[in-house]
């Protein structure tokens, strides 16, 4: 299993707008493609004044399933 985890910093006026865009449209997107098996969006609790964390992980089987997305 390999996990492909991207990070990301978001600015706090268009967190809720990214957030429900992630959840609405990117992820259902990226999962549609059949190459991953589960995901996980959390939050990053660190102190930032200039944004909010998130980290989305994506479990895909092999390497060659990651490669193909990539």
């Amino acid at each position: 299993m390999i996990i492909y985890n991207v990070t990301v910093k978001i600015d706090k006026s268009v967190q809720e707008e990214w957030l429900r865009w992630m959840q609405t449209k990117h992820i259902p997107d990226v999962m549609n493609t059949g190459l991953f098996l589960e995901y996980k969006l959390s939050r990053i609790l660190v102190d930032d004044p200039d944004g909010v964390n998130y980290s989305i992980q994506y479990l895909c089987l092999n390497e060659d399933n990651l490669n193909t997305y990539q």
